[in-house]
């Protein structure tokens, strides 16, 4: 009787395993669809295993198209990856406040993180699309807030003050951008007028002055410039989001199955 109940288990266990990629079309409903797709011997990851697996995983590759593999396709497949690889974790439908559109992502449960919420939808970025992993900040009455996953430091926290601090930099880097745009235009401006000066034929003494102190001032204003484009371009690349961040989703609820 044993060797029976042992042998359905892991027969369970190897058709959840041996289930085809999720194709495009229209899906069953999202509680029978992940039931079907349930390791019943998954269990949860540590963040270490995890972030392992989702940075070698390709569930967010397929190409999006709206109705026939979109958010709840690439949740499933996810999904469906994760159980195979013994990773416990949900498939979660959100509701918005903002926009009668829906979205769905991935919750895993981990043992020091908490509940990770995974969205691989990709990306349309100037009519094209670009494959995406993010980790979401998702709670009824909360806005969500997005970081992409090679961006979330050793010492991740997984808590709002995390994410409310990724959300804060993005006005500093605007804020920031804006700045360097000013100071391209005002050394554009010097350069035009050391040009316009060097075109003289001959240089009288005011505009030999003149000279030395635009070039003086050129020189130092393009040092700060290159200063601060340096920095901006580290910061960037480590906070910036992808995400169009003027866009406030708030969450009134989330069903996991």
């Amino acid at each position: 009787m044993k060797v029976s109940i042992i042998l359905a288990l892991v027969m369970g266990v190897l058709s959840t395993q041996a289930v085809a990629q999720i194709a495009e079309g229209e899906l069953p409903p999202m509680p029978a669809l992940a039931a079907s797709l349930r390791n019943s011997a998954s269990s949860p990851p540590d963040w270490a295993s995890l972030r392992q697996f989702l940075e070698q995983d390709s569930s967010n590759r397929h190409a999006y198209k709206e109705g026939a593999y979109d958010c709840k396709h690439f949740s499933a497949e996810l999904f469906r990856r994760a159980q195979s690889n013994g990773m416990a974790c949900y498939v979660v439908l959100i509701r918005f406040a903002e926009t009668p559109a829906g979205h769905s992502v991935v919750c895993f449960p981990t043992l020091d993180k908490g509940d990770v919420y995974m969205d691989f939808t990709p990306l349309v970025v100037q009519g094209k699309q670009v494959p995406m992993k993010s980790i979401a900040m998702l709670a009824p009455g909360q806005p969500r807030i997005q970081v992409p996953l090679e961006q979330i430091p050793e010492a991740f926290t997984n808590d709002a003050a995390f994410f409310g601090r990724y959300q804060e930099a993005q006005s500093q880097l605007h804020e920031a951008a804006a700045l360097l745009a000013g100071s391209q235009q005002e050394i554009s401006e010097l350069q035009e007028k050391i040009e316009t000066i060097q075109r003289a034929p001959k240089l009288s003494g005011p505009q030999r002055r003149q000279f030395d102190q635009l070039t003086a001032d050129y020189a130092e204003k393009y040092r700060r410039y290159q200063d601060a484009l340096a920095i901006y371009r580290s910061y960037e690349k480590d906070q910036k989001s992808p995400f169009d961040t003027s866009q406030v989703f708030t969450v009134v609820n989330m069903n996991r199955f």
